[in-house]
């Protein structure tokens, strides 16, 4: 499910028309499941001895960097194009 169907489903998507093509296109499930497994992974480095804030950042960390590359590739950044020019 992407991020204009579920706008469709929750009857918000005239707000989402406005936003570019690529953010349409993010993966809900995909966004949920990381962050429910970053907090899952966290409470486990919890349990073991580690702080709150020590967990949820090298867990969410992880998280958010994987979807920050999937959508900067999903978007067209990366590879980056070689020049035209001379």
């Amino acid at each position: 499910m992407k991020l204009a169907d579920a706008a469709d489903a929750l009857r918000v998507g005239e707000g989402v028309e406005k936003l570019p093509d690529f953010l349409k296109e993010i993966p809900v499930l995909d966004v949920a499941a990381a962050g429910t497994c970053g907090l899952l992974e966290a409470s486990d480095d919890h349990d073991k001895g580690w702080s709150w804030q020590h967990s949820i950042a090298v867990d969410g960390g992880a998280n958010v960097g994987g979807l920050v590359a999937g959508t900067v590739i999903t978007a067209g950044w990366w590879p980056p194009r070689p020049s035209t020019s001379p």
